[in-house]
């Protein structure tokens, strides 16, 4: 609750301060008080009007007028003159590929007006087969360009390269291969046919290539051809290409797609650089901190705006390409640049020295590279636009105190005509007494009022609560004869505490209605003051406790996407640094097993073999280690994309799933499970459904709601398995012990469809209950559970598909997870 204080006076009190000092207004103290603690009370009486004011000295006014007349021209002369934007210098961005979503940024500040405003005039150019952004800005034609993280590689070999800004925080470099093609991994392309870009252009490709242990020598490398039939018509086994495009072309074309991720092979590097020349740079750093601010300006109006943007493209641009398509592209590049994640065009010193080290490790890079004139460090003392704003401010502050002063001498005036308002507000007054009067005659809410003794004077016809409810019968009886005596002990102390303080409070009652059952009630309680009388107990109260039971709903939710954010945060931070360690293992690994030429050259030269040495690392169960590491590595990749789950927003991918069905298929998944198949018998507990087969389709995404399901089940099957397995060690046979048992209903409730998940397990108790949703509980041992499972899944429901979920427990009783799913989804308006 919030506490007001007329000591904490505001902003323009203390701007003022010669104008309140002159005496002509007071202002009085107090305070207001909420959640039990005291609070003064405040009449008409309090605020006084001081007799014979004058108005506000002109001193303050005219040192105002000094101050802007003198001061603020002498600024001016230190600002670069602002009209030097209308001579506006061009430049041209080279773009990296033909028009399309990916460049979407540079389209909004050209076309928003950013460069305009930057005193720039930029030309697009798109690129294209042949066209590259390097060899653009060496030969004079751009001064800007657009590549990828190989551009640390043109730097070490002389290219005078400056990064200025990553727009994709995660490559979209791919290779794209067809889904039927039997090819599953790196491995898989050992002497098959590889399509790639010249050079190092697919740099983290060829890296990926290298961290694996495959030499150049190992496949058929071609050039690539930017025709996507060579692919369906078997003329390449595989092609690099942008996870944001190429893939979605190639459904198109019935085809589905297989891609192999470079990051699954420890190889993360930044794309889509914006980057320059260090001549330009050095000839013009301002135009250049200019650039990158426009165009950063132009991405956060893009992603923000991305229909807008598509219509752009498409009218603007002549893009070949449907607004299907281009929506592809946007959500796919928002997973690749988190936006609500991390700053667009931020990059980290540390991460580019990670990626130098990857390229140094596979021989690609000099270990020594220096990072020093790579990454853009603008020149704060080049940009004047804080200078400008400070000025633009000062005079803000300058003309904003003239205003108050004056404002406060008209108020001043005013103050003239209190009197006469007082009377009117005394009339005002009484009229509105009977008004009240009336009003607490028909509140909704409980209103009372109490002799110190505890005995109701006035109930209003809200009255509900006790065994004597009526208005009639609670008058003259204390709380001792209406409620129980452990609810009218607590009402006598917080009505003691009204009289010996004169104070109000805020408090929760607990209270019994007519059948017996408790009700949280919000009360306050005041004093009725009387001059030559004791003073009474006025109260009005409102029934909570609907409200609290949402409110811990509330707070869940609040609670999830609190962990979401910081979750995703972790988890975005930790993926470079396990990536390095899952590397270096797979090459340690590669290094001491794998019958390389490399291996087997630096083995014979220290007089060793790979046959000993293998023997060796088995010997010394090293091997296991290593393995011991990666499946440590691999369950915290399992746990970062758990963690992950919290901040990915609604795909937006919902489609029309009977519910009954999507049960049947978990259940077939859960069947096929390797661990609850082998370790805790899932095809042996016994499934009834009891499904409403009039109840229609719900508009959802089917994969998440699945993976929700089989969460709910692998917890009860665990619980289960595990509950009757005691109890078979306790009695020594499994007779008179219930086969494990799951009830699947589906059932419609109002705008609702409600799925129930039964199971006959050991239950659970109520402290165990109220954190089952919360992220990282769980009750199983260390190194076996995650704790974000359910959390996950009431995150998916909640926030996802605007659904509710609740559990039901108690030991001993089975537990039941009901979930609820709304036949229309908020979001997308989708219907059944």
């Amino acid at each position: 609750m919030s506490h007001l204080s007329t000591n904490r006076l505001p902003w323009w009190t203390t701007t003022t301060k010669p104008f309140l000092n002159n005496g002509f207004l007071r202002l009085p103290t107090g305070s207001v008080r909420s959640a039990n603690r005291p609070c003064g009370r405040v009449t008409l009486s309090s605020i006084k009007l001081s007799r014979g004011f004058k108005l506000p000295t002109i001193r303050p006014f005219l040192s105002c007028l000094v101050f802007f007349l003198l001061f603020f021209p002498s600024l001016l002369t230190l600002v670069p003159d602002l009209d030097a934007a209308d001579n506006k210098q061009s430049v041209v961005l080279q773009l990296a590929w033909k028009h399309q979503f990916q460049f979407a940024g540079y389209y909004a500040a050209l076309e928003k007006g950013y460069y305009r405003d930057a005193g720039l005039e930029v030309t697009l150019v798109q690129g294209g087969e042949g066209r590259f952004a390097r060899e653009e800005l060496l030969d004079g034609r751009a001064q800007y360009g657009v590549a990828g993280a190989e551009l640390i590689l043109h730097r070490a070999g002389g290219d005078p390269f400056v990064v200025l800004a990553p727009i994709f925080q995660h490559s979209p470099s791919i290779l794209l291969i067809r889904a039927d093609s039997g090819i599953s991994s790196f491995q898989g392309l050992v002497g098959k046919r590889v399509m790639l870009l010249p050079g190092t252009k697919d740099a983290d490709i060829l890296a990926a290539f290298q961290n694996e242990g495959i030499d150049e020598s190992e496949f058929i490398r071609l050039d690539q051809s930017y025709d996507l039939n060579d692919l369906i018509n078997g003329r390449t086994d595989c092609v690099s290409a942008y996870s944001t495009n190429e893939p979605w072309l190639l459904e198109q074309a019935g085809v589905k797609p297989g891609i192999l991720l470079p990051r699954t092979y420890g190889v993360d590097f930044y794309s889509d650089c914006l980057f320059t020349t260090d001549k330009e740079i050095a000839a013009h750093p301002d135009r250049a901190a200019r650039f990158l601010r426009a165009s950063l300006q132009g991405w956060e109006y893009a992603m923000a705006n991305r229909e807008e943007t598509i219509d752009l493209i498409i009218n603007r641009y002549k893009v070949n390409k449907s607004k299907d398509h281009l929506r592809h592209e946007s959500e796919a590049m928002e997973k690749l640049m988190l936006p609500d994640l991390v700053e667009i065009g931020h990059m980290s010193p540390g991460r580019w020295r990670h990626i130098a080290n990857t390229y140094a490790a596979l021989g690609m890079l000099d270990p020594e590279f220096d990072l020093q004139g790579f990454l853009y460090t603008p020149d704060a003392a080049k940009d004047h636009s804080r200078l400008r704003w400070t000025v633009f401010i000062l005079f803000m502050v300058s003309l904003a105190t003239t205003v108050i002063a004056i404002a406060l001498s008209i108020f001043n005036k005013k103050l003239k005509k209190e009197s006469l308002e007082r009377k009117r507000a005394v009339k005002a007054l009484q009229e509105s007494e009977t008004k009240f009067k009336e009003f607490m005659a028909h509140f909704p809410g409980y209103a009372f009022i109490k002799n110190g003794a505890g005995k109701y004077l006035y109930v209003n016809k809200a009255v509900s609560f006790g065994a004597n409810s009526s208005p009639e019968q609670r008058l003259g009886k204390t709380d001792d004869e209406i409620f129980s005596p452990a609810v009218a002990k607590v009402l006598r102390a917080n009505d003691a505490e009204v009289l010996d303080t004169l104070q109000s409070i805020e408090v929760h009652e607990k209270i019994t209605d007519e059948e017996g059952h408790y009700r949280t009630t919000l009360v306050v309680k005041f004093p009725i003051t009387r001059e030559r009388n004791a003073p009474l107990i006025g109260g009005i109260a409102l029934d909570v406790t609907e409200g609290q039971e949402m409110q811990k709903m509330l707070v869940q939710s609040e609670k999830m996407l609190s962990v979401g954010g910081l979750a995703a945060g972790m988890a975005h931070e930790l993926n470079s640094p396990l990536g390095g360690i899952v590397q270096s293992v797979q090459v340690i690994h590669n290094r001491f097993t794998r019958d390389l030429p490399a291996n087997r050259r630096a083995a014979e030269a220290l007089g060793l073999s790979m046959e000993a040495i293998k023997a060796y690392m088995e010997k010394r169960d090293i091997l296991k280690l290593l393995a011991s590491i990666r499946e440590a590595g691999a369950r915290a990749a399992h746990i970062i994309e758990n963690m992950l789950s919290f901040s990915h927003k609604p795909g937006g991918h919902f489609s029309i799933h009977n519910l009954s069905d999507l049960l049947d298929n978990t259940v077939e998944l859960a069947g096929n499970d390797y661990n609850l198949k082998k370790q805790y018998d899932f095809k042996d507990i016994e499934i009834m459904r009891k499904y409403d087969p009039t109840m229609p389709g719900v508009p959802c995404e089917g994969n998440t709601i699945q993976q929700v399901f089989l969460n709910i089940l692998r917890n009860g099957a665990e619980a289960m398995v595990e509950a009757r397995t005691e109890q078979i060690k306790h009695q020594g046979s499994d007779l008179g012990i219930s086969k494990n048992r799951f009830t699947l209903r589906t059932k419609q409730e109002t705008d609702m469809a409600c799925v129930e998940i039964t199971d006959n397990g050991p239950g659970m108790d109520e402290k165990t209950k109220q954190c089952v949703f919360d992220p990282f509980f769980t009750t199983k041992p260390i190194g076996t559970g995650t704790g974000l499972g359910l959390s996950v899944s009431y995150f998916i429901i909640r926030e996802n598909h605007g659904g509710e979920m609740e559990v039901r427990s108690e030991p001993g009783r089975g537990t039941t997870f009901i979930i609820r799913l709304p036949f229309q989804t908020p979001s997308t308006g989708l219907t059944v």
